[in-house]
């Protein structure tokens, strides 16, 4: 991952450099994920997916699995998604 940007109601995170390694996977219509390494801890790492749907201009992934079991249900939508690419 090169770029990531997080928005909330009044804030928005944009990181550009990021402390571990991570990978992404793309397939049919799920998606897959998962680093290792956060902060310098090697022991600690982060997994999940779910399922995707893309249009023209948007990109929207919502987990169905995750390590954190708090995230299962997150959607997640960008918008412009053809500008990023």
């Amino acid at each position: 991952m090169i770029y990531a940007e997080y928005s909330s109601a009044d804030t928005t995170y944009e990181y550009t450099e990021f402390e571990s390694d991570r990978i992404k996977v793309l397939g049919g219509n799920h998606f897959a994920f998962g680093f290792q390494g956060y902060r310098g801890d090697p022991d600690f790492a982060y997994a999940g997916g779910g399922r995707y749907e893309y249009t023209d201009s948007e990109y929207t992934e919502t987990i169905q699995y995750h390590s954190a079991s708090g995230n299962v249900g997150y959607s997640l939508t960008l918008k412009d998604f053809n500008s990023h690419l």
